[in-house]
């Protein structure tokens, strides 16, 4: 008796080992039959076996987390690893930032002693950027991309002395980082409705503001903005005002900036 099991044990290893191995696919129709033909847990167009099989041109590989995030039934690039992201959607940015700055806040004294003498004058800066889709998580979606001076040669460009107040890379390559705020209301679902503060910054980490000295950190960007954010256009449009001090001069700033996303 046991002689005779040890043998059907060995036979059966025997005939295991000697059957190839089957993969979905290997005959015709196998990718559009229904059926796991090669037991791996994966039926048709969604075992790798199938992937490239004219059976499974118009596949699309089903959203891992269906229903909370927004991204279209035809982009296969790669979803959120948050359930949570409300802006997972947005996969390009571009943006423009213009700082507009009034030296002597007014005075027209201090403007031109700042202007003649410390070649501190008023003047107007623009720097451009835009970036495509890193990664998304809670009301954080980062970029990365350029961001550069766009009017360094335009009459009226601000000079270095007010220029070095604002990180700008030589390399003109950064990150963009913004975070959102959404309502829940339907019909529509999640809706972005304000953007709350964006960031530009060397260090993919680097998504949140560290002060006081945000170009020695490689940051810049505007934060507690509040901006009404338009989820029809993907944009939003901000503009506010702050005052500084440069070489004892009052400088006074109006900052505005200009972003529009892609989905």
């Amino acid at each position: 008796m046991n002689r005779t099991v040890i043998w059907l044990a060995v036979a059966f290893m025997a005939c295991e080992s000697t059957n190839p191995a089957r993969f979905e696919g290997d005959n015709a129709f196998e990718c559009e039959d229904g059926a796991d033909n090669d037991r791996d847990g994966a039926f048709d167009c969604a075992d790798s076996d199938c992937f490239g099989s004219p059976s499974c041109d118009d596949y699309i590989p089903p959203d891992p987390d269906p229903g909370t995030d927004r991204d279209t039934e035809d982009d296969s690039t790669g979803f959120t690893d948050d359930p949570d992201a409300i802006a997972d959607h947005l996969r390009t940015v571009t943006l423009v930032y213009t700082q507009t700055h009034d030296i002597g806040a007014g005075d027209p004294g201090i403007d031109a002693l700042a202007c003649e003498s410390y070649d501190i004058c008023d003047c107007v800066m623009e720097i451009s950027g835009s970036g495509t889709f890193v990664s998304a998580e809670d009301d954080l979606v980062v970029f990365q991309g350029t961001w550069q001076v766009s009017n360094l040669e335009d009459e009226g460009s601000c000079s270095e002395a007010i220029r070095g107040g604002s990180w700008v890379p030589e390399s003109g390559e950064a990150f963009h980082s913004f975070r959102f705020r959404a309502d829940d209301e339907p019909p529509e679902g999640t809706q972005l409705v304000q953007l709350d503060q964006w960031m530009a910054h060397a260090n993919e980490a680097d998504v949140d503001p560290r002060p006081p000295n945000l170009v020695a950190n490689e940051q810049f960007g505007i934060w507690l903005m509040n901006a009404s954010f338009d989820s029809e256009t993907n944009s939003a449009d901000h503009t506010e005002t702050s005052t500084g001090i440069i070489e004892l001069f009052t400088d006074r700033v109006e900052h505005h900036l200009v972003v529009s996303f892609g989905e």
